[in-house]
């Protein structure tokens, strides 16, 4: 037995476990050491101790230390025939390992006995509990361009974690407190990653294999609620380098408290851009599915090209902000749609595009004056514009104008939106047709709208316009009203011009029957009259009448 004080730099260490050097660590320590040299069958064994001040350690979390810190430590290496068993104690992590050139197996609890395992594999199994690591130290770096790790990063033999607690990750810069993990970091060139994680904001398995995508198919993530102003884009081009393959799944979706819903997609890095293939998200009751949504790093933008999908647009278009004016059975847009910055940028002022929109038996609602900027449906609040006309329409208005379809295609060009083809709504009886243009910026109008209702009660449009227009004419007017009254009360139309704001929509009566609109820049093909409505008198029978002037519609409350 010799008892040996004295000081160890960090190669001899390498040296006496005949080990190459793993990288992370350098200088020297002091040490206290028992050597037992048995001469028979005993095993011969060194014991030592130390505090190991003057090593520095480069190790994930509270295993990493500096030259100057003090860490209580001991060391028992048993050399045995086929290889040197080392149990030791670092801080608060007790284990054992088998050595042979390199690590053969072993086991380290942290403030917790080791793990027990099967000593006929070849692998490193953790357990019990750490005050948190960073994600980047523990596995691989993938690199931004799918590389494998460097040499320094590879580990000797399979990391298994049973169970291991951790009190915080830090995924870049983002913490995740109080996790489980179960799962294999593989060793060599070859090496993947397997794990699970549960933990109050992150649960779900993630998968790094040693070629192609990283896989992420969580149940929850939820990132911390963020002070960026809501104008400002959340993610910058900077991050674009950064991103590898992925296929993502996420089955919940939370920044802070706030609801962002599920996603599943291919993330794939183009050189300057990323490209999210085969999109299909559901968030705040409306389904997002796109074949291929790209961010272009060169000029900071996003393209879109896909669906969005939803039942009853009363319920989902106050989660976006959007006044509650039209009630739907289901509803559905396609677009192929640019815009300024990146795809969690998207804003209705930015769009540059075009984009259909159809919707199927619903209702418009009376929507209350507000403060809301995007009462785009208030363009067409149906039921305020009957009620205007001073007639009774309490057949088609009741709770709010019903629909069986409302079709539209529409431009837009960065705070504008502009109808390719009229709006229409098509009800039982009734219909209308909006051209013209939006400032999605002011609110303000610039459109036309062909109103045609069902009269049940109370004189015809035309017939009130003819009175105002010539008197006598108005009278005679009334008495074919008497022969004529049931294709008069089945069948009216009028033109409107609608001005002021979303929120303030200001309609001025134009004409009767000429159902011509002159906004579009596209040619209208005539309207087909709904089943059960006798269609209105041709051109070529009916005298087209001139509007009256604004003064003399304005005091029939028209």
């Amino acid at each position: 037995s010799f008892h040996v004080d004295g000081q160890a730099p960090y190669e001899d260490v390498l040296a006496l476990l005949n080990i190459d050097d793993p990288g992370g660590s350098r200088g020297g320590f002091d040490f206290n050491s028992d050597l037992h040299i048995e001469m028979g069958d005993a095993i011969t064994r060194l014991d030592v101790m130390s505090d190991l001040t003057g090593l520095a350690l480069e190790a994930p979390g509270e295993l990493a230390k500096a030259p100057d810190d003090a860490v209580p430590s001991e060391l028992t290496l048993s050399f045995l025939d086929q290889y040197q068993a080392v149990r030791f104690r670092y801080g608060s992590a007790r284990g054992w390992l088998h050595v042979d050139g390199t690590p053969l197996r072993g086991a380290i609890g942290f403030s917790a006995p080791p793990p027990v395992i099967d000593a006929r594999e070849n692998v490193l199994v953790l357990g019990g509990r750490v005050a948190g690591f960073s994600l980047d130290e523990v596995v691989p770096d993938r690199g931004g361009d799918g590389a494998g790790a460097g040499e320094r990063d590879l580990l000797p033999i399979p990391v298994e974690l049973a169970g291991l607690e951790a009190g915080a990750i830090d995924v870049n810069g983002v913490l995740f407190h109080d996790v489980r993990l179960e799962g294999r970091i593989g060793a060599g060139p070859s090496a993947d990653v397997s794990i699970s994680v549960d933990s109050p904001d992150l649960v779900g398995h993630v998968g790094v294999p040693a070629a192609g995508p990283i896989a992420l198919d969580l149940a929850l993530l939820r990132l911390p609620a963020s002070d960026v102003s809501s104008d400002a884009d959340p993610l910058d081009v900077a991050i674009l380098p950064q991103l590898v393959d992925a296929d993502v799944s996420v089955a919940r979706f939370l920044v802070g408290e706030k609801d962002y819903g599920r996603w599943n997609f291919r993330l794939r890095p183009e050189p300057g851009s990323v490209a999210l293939l085969d999109l299909d998200a559901e968030l705040r009751g409306v389904r997002i599915v796109s074949d291929r949504l790209v961010w272009d790093g060169a000029d900071n933008s996003s393209h879109f090209v896909g669906t969005l999908t939803t039942d009853d647009l009363a319920e989902v278009m106050p989660q976006w902000g959007y006044a509650a004016s039209v009630s739907t059975e289901q509803a559905s847009m396609q677009g192929d749609l640019r815009w300024r910055g990146s795809p969690a940028a998207v804003d209705l002022e930015r769009l540059v595009g075009e984009a259909s929109f159809e919707a199927k038996n619903g209702r418009f609602l009376d929507v209350t004056q507000g403060t809301d900027a995007m009462k785009i449906f208030s363009l067409v609040n149906f039921s305020k514009i009957a009620r205007r006309l001073n007639f009774d329409f309490s057949d088609v208005v009741g709770e709010g104008v019903s629909f069986d379809t409302v079709t539209a295609t529409t431009e837009f060009e960065e705070g504008t939106m502009r109808f390719v083809e009229p709006m229409k709504v098509k009800g039982s009886g009734s219909s209308f047709r909006v051209a013209g243009t939006v400032d999605l910026v002011e609110g303000r109008l610039n459109n036309e709208m062909i109103v045609t209702l069902p009269v049940t009660k109370g004189l015809p449009w035309y017939a009130a316009y003819v009175a105002l227009a010539n008197p006598l004419a108005g009278l005679g007017v009334l008495v074919g009203e008497r022969v004529f009254r049931k294709p008069l009360e089945q069948f009216s139309s009028a033109k409107y011009e609608v001005s002021g704001t979303l929120d303030d929509p200001v309609l001025k009566f134009v004409s009767v029957w000429d159902t011509r609109m002159d906004r579009p820049q596209v040619g209208l093909e005539p309207e087909t009259p709904e089943a059960g409505v006798e269609a209105a008198p041709a051109e070529s029978d009916v005298p087209r009448p001139v509007a009256p002037a604004e003064e003399t519609a304005q005091n029939t409350g028209m």
